[in-house]
């Protein structure tokens, strides 16, 4: 059994197994294609990492506070995935030591977006919206489905970056008021 730490550190990807404790779940999202998936933070006595789970069944296995054994994942970056082929086991407790819970729930700022990897989900970021385009409809090359879509300029303590929104994400934000 590898531990996160190792399977972060190691450059194989695909893996045996690890056991880890569940500290976050977003809900399921839908990409272009129609794959549903959702993101969850895991950790264990070493570290915390990031996982893209595309096996919807198992959404509630995937309880915040659950101790699972994963078996047969893949690993792009540093980031799990969960897919078809994957097992996963409910399993006994394990305790995370207070240090990487406080890691899982460190806000993110603009200088580390832009220092992420391109397709990393980003967490618990606050910034200040400075300017919103309108939303406009935009064709996906691969589908030519029109979807609506806004960018933004937000900026923090750190830096401005823009930032697009697709989708029902579009409205999810009040952009009305810029300042």
């Amino acid at each position: 059994m590898m531990t996160v730490e190792t399977v972060k550190q190691s450059a194989i990807k695909n893996s045996d197994s690890i056991k880890v404790k569940i500290l976050r779940r977003e809900e399921i999202t839908a990409a272009t294609n129609g794959r549903q998936s959702f993101d969850v933070m895991m950790a264990d006595e070493s570290d915390i990492i990031q996982a893209t789970v595309y096996q919807i069944a198992k959404h509630p296995m995937f309880k915040v506070g659950s101790t699972l054994m994963i078996t047969d994942f893949l690993k792009r970056g540093n980031t799990l995935i969960i897919t078809s082929r994957t097992k996963v086991y409910r399993t006994g407790t394990i305790d995370i030591p207070q240090n990487i819970i406080d890691k899982s729930t460190q806000q993110t700022d603009i200088n580390a977006a832009k220092a992420s990897p391109m397709k990393t989900t980003l967490h618990d970021m606050t910034f200040k919206v400075i300017k919103a385009s309108p939303i406009k409809m935009q064709t996906i090359k691969d589908s030519n489905e029109e979807v609506p879509m806004r960018t933004l300029i937000v900026k923090d303590h750190s830096g401005s970056i823009p930032l697009t929104l697709w989708r029902d994400s579009t409205s999810a934000i009040d952009c009305c008021r810029q300042g």
